[in-house]
């Protein structure tokens, strides 16, 4: 497991967690990891305090020899009333109402596209990844004092897309700087837009520029996007059925 997220040949009982790259993510992809190969829960804080793989065997020997058994797990929450903000979350949108016009927490990607491309179909991949995620249908209002998360319906209205031809490298540059620092609206939305620019009028070659709020997406959300637009688009092109499973919680 470690050398699977660490992207390491060989791992050694003594060696570090940490030390080898991990970070708060992937201690958090190992502690599902962990969860599912053995069955067993080992808390986020445990992997901090005992990074050393030799100390994690042990723990996860001893709680496997304990009283823990699986619960029901993780269950859908009401929707027919306003949805708390997690602790992560509540912070950001304190900062957001602070500094409305910091880019401190915008997060940008750029992807290169070669060969012919459908525009329609990449556009609907992405509203498809938008339909299927409600986080990045999601908007930050008040409720009774508090803020609170509102689930839209709408895929449409909750991505921003444009669409950029031609571009040179330059106008792709400041195209990316203006990407990155536009603002977003926590209460309004959308939180996630994506400029498609083709580089050459020539050339098959696109750029595609993704921006989203932290609040709604993070670093593993890249990865998870990326494929997802990818199957996506390929169905749409095929005709085929998305080879995509069903997600029983958001």
């Amino acid at each position: 497991v470690w050398a699977t997220l660490l992207r390491v040949e060989q791992v050694g009982r003594d060696d570090d967690f940490f030390a080898l790259g991990g970070h708060s993510l992937l201690a958090t992809r190992l502690s599902m990891a962990l969860w599912e190969r053995f069955g067993v829960r080992l808390p986020l804080r445990a992997l901090f305090e005992h990074p050393t793989l030799r100390v994690q065997a042990l723990l996860l020997e001893k709680l496997g020899q304990g009283t823990q058994t699986q619960g029901a797990g993780i269950v859908p929450t009401d929707r027919s009333r306003p949805l708390p903000l997690s602790s992560a979350q509540e912070g950001l949108w304190f900062l957001s109402r602070l500094a409305p016009d910091s880019t401190a927490y915008h997060m940008s990607s750029t992807m290169r596209l070669r060969g012919v491309l459908d525009r329609d179909a990449l556009r609907h991949a992405f509203l498809g990844v938008v339909a299927r995620h409600e986080i990045l249908r999601t908007r930050f209002g008040m409720h009774d004092g508090m803020p609170v998360q509102i689930v839209v319906d709408s895929a449409e209205t909750s991505l921003q897309w444009e669409e950029v031809d031609p571009v040179d490298p330059a106008q792709l540059a400041e195209l990316q700087d203006r990407h990155v620092r536009a603002p977003f609206d926590l209460e309004r939305g959308p939180l996630l837009r994506v400029c498609l620019a083709r580089e050459s009028a020539s050339v098959d070659a696109h750029a595609v520029l993704v921006g989203a709020h932290h609040i709604v997406f993070d670093g593993w959300s890249m990865a998870i996007l990326v494929k997802e637009v990818a199957e996506l688009y390929r169905a749409f092109i095929a005709r085929d059925t998305p080879g995509l499973p069903s997600l029983p919680v958001q």
